[in-house]
């Protein structure tokens, strides 16, 4: 339960940037790609990610943030901006991703969540 609350909180936090002093969210916002999951090393993960870049753009992402665990960063959280649910969906069931997460030293099953904007604050 913590670390859902500190993904789910992480991921918020993250969202800030998206539409930041917007108080609603626009139907043609695209939609946020939340991966979580365990490296077995991250600086060997992060070098694979983003040689991994050129993929994540063939499907329409945007953006992206990474994040790591404060206390452990084996734990990794990355928050993508995806032009469609459509293209998000395809990139999580891809190949290529698949054998990239193993290559890249990722150790756990991932834990993907896709998620729509319904309100944006800025304080």
């Amino acid at each position: 339960m913590k670390r859902l609350a500190l993904g789910l909180g992480l991921a918020g936090l993250t969202l800030a940037g998206f539409g930041a002093g917007r108080a609603t969210a626009d139907a043609n916002d695209g939609v946020t790609l939340v991966v979580r999951h365990t490296v077995a090393n991250f600086d060997k993960w992060k070098t694979g990610y983003d040689g991994h870049e050129a993929e994540r753009r063939k499907f329409g992402w945007t953006s992206a943030t990474v994040l790591t665990d404060a206390g452990d960063p084996t734990h990794v959280v990355v928050v993508g901006k995806v032009k469609s649910l459509a293209q998000a969906k395809d990139f999580t069931s891809s190949p290529s991703l698949k054998e990239t997460m193993k290559k890249i030293g990722v150790i756990s099953p991932p834990d993907i969540a896709f998620l729509k904007v319904v309100e944006q604050k800025a304080y």
